[in-house]
């Protein structure tokens, strides 16, 4: 789940330079393009982890019998 977290910063500071380049004159559409796709991959992953992990909290209290 961290190196997930890590995963979604890094593609978040990649899509900000990337505009930022763009906005500046200095990139192309397709680099936008990519970077928000990598951008919307690395957000999906993140947000699977913590779904896992939740998960994976829920069947080990209903094997200790907490649940």
């Amino acid at each position: 789940m961290d190196v997930q977290k890590q995963n979604k910063l890094l593609a978040e500071k990649v899509y900000n330079s990337t505009k930022l380049k763009f906005e500046q004159g200095l990139g192309s559409q397709q680099e936008i393009y990519n970077a928000q796709a990598e951008l919307k991959v690395a957000q999906n992953n993140y947000y699977s982890a913590i779904y896992d992990a939740i998960i994976a909290r829920i069947d080990y209290l209903k094997a200790i019998g907490k649940l």
